[in-house]
């Protein structure tokens, strides 16, 4: 009924949708902190940045052959930029 090549599939695709998802907000945070743009001029930049951003990703993950790289491409850089954000945030002390 499920085989390994499907489970891995299907890893890739959640992996795509919800890791994509989730590293494209975090880079438009990074935008939006680092940017310095007024709040409205902000939020207008990185509406369509974050369409552009997730497409991209979403474009990628499919691309690499590998259903594993994919997947570790999505969460490692997830891991990668949510803690740099929080400590370009204050870390702790904020």
């Amino acid at each position: 009924m499920f085989s390994a090549e499907r489970v891995w599939l299907t890893g890739r695709i959640l992996s795509a949708a919800i890791g994509g998802y989730l590293l494209t907000m975090g880079i438009c945070l990074w935008i939006a902190q680092l940017s310095g743009l007024d709040q409205n001029d902000a939020r207008m930049f990185n509406t369509l940045a974050f369409f552009l951003i997730y497409l991209l990703l979403i474009i990628v993950s499919f691309a690499l052959r590998s259903h594993q790289k994919a997947m570790a491409l999505n969460w490692l850089s997830n891991l990668l930029v949510w803690p740099l954000w929080w400590l370009l945030q204050g870390g702790a002390a904020a």
